[in-house]
């Protein structure tokens, strides 16, 4: 290996390193409580040095969320593909939403920044912005596709425009899950079993 490939693995392992102890401060603490020393703090590194991975905690909060939701989109997908009907892949997609957000709640709160517009992506360097967008769009890609087929086969209603539809599960889905896993249903994966049925039976197509 050449001392030039040698640098960027190195790099990298650096960047994963501050990641993932930025993710465990974040966790802890939450986004308004989180700063850059105690970031720099958990990965044992200066903050002058943080500096020189990351220039923001913005930054340092995107490449968390790339990170993460990188995996999230994989597995969805995996599951999406066990199924053959296209409201049963929408199914297991809404299901690995819960999966992916009950295992890190603190994620929902990155998604509910940027929903407000408190994110400052002047703050984010352009590679992570364009890694972000396109890691959205393959999901969103994912999703309407879904719909598509179940429109093509007659599951799913076809008076509706796809993009609306794509539109509405995932905001609805956010939304809900917002509740679900702030606790603020008792029975949460019960409550939101029940509302993928009810949304289900909405946009079935009916004989």
């Amino acid at each position: 290996m050449g001392i030039e490939s040698r640098k960027k693995k190195d790099r990298k392992i650096r960047e994963q390193e501050i990641i993932q102890a930025a993710d465990k401060v974040l966790s802890a603490k939450g986004i308004d409580n989180t700063t850059m020393d105690d970031i720099a703090k958990q990965a044992e590194f200066t903050k002058k040095t943080l500096y020189s991975y990351f220039i923001s905690k913005e930054e340092i909060f995107t490449a968390i969320f790339i990170d993460l939701f990188t995996n999230h989109v994989r597995n969805f997908e995996i599951s999406m593909k066990k199924q053959d009907q296209a409201i049963e892949k929408l199914k297991a997609l809404a299901n690995a939403y819960y999966d992916f957000y009950h295992e890190n709640p603190h994620i929902l709160d990155l998604m509910l920044y940027f929903d407000l517009g408190k994110w400052n992506y002047n703050n984010v360097r352009e590679g992570l912005k364009e890694t972000l967008f396109n890691l959205n769009q393959k999901a969103v890609n994912r999703i309407e596709s879904a719909f598509q087929l179940g429109i093509e086969n007659k599951e799913i209603r076809d008076d509706i425009d796809v993009q609306i539809l794509v539109f509405n599960f995932v905001t609805s889905i956010r939304a809900v899950l917002f509740q679900v896993i702030s606790g603020f249903w008792k029975d949460n994966l019960d409550f939101y079993q029940n509302f993928l049925n009810v949304y289900f039976d909405g946009i079935k197509k009916k004989n």
